[in-house]
């Protein structure tokens, strides 16, 4: 498996995608689309489930977070 690091995700508006493999979390639901998680890429890389979804989920708290403390 390919390591999995926060450089691989971007913010799209309210989505966090995961660049190499196209999944998206979306920031205001729990809607996941792990699209090529999993897959051998055609690069020869592989992201497992798991390591996606805890660097997701890290950004995403951190994210919300950082929303949070600009509205006060």
């Amino acid at each position: 498996m390919t390591k999995v690091t926060p450089d691989q995700f971007e913010w799209r508006n309210d989505r966090l995608i995961h660049t190499p493999t196209g999944a998206a979390f979306h920031l205001k639901s729990q809607i996941v689309n792990l699209s090529n998680v999993g897959d051998v890429l055609e690069d020869g890389s592989s992201y497992g489930r798991d390591e996606v979804l805890l660097v997701a989920n890290n950004l995403i708290v951190s994210e919300k977070e950082r929303r949070e403390s600009l509205s006060q």
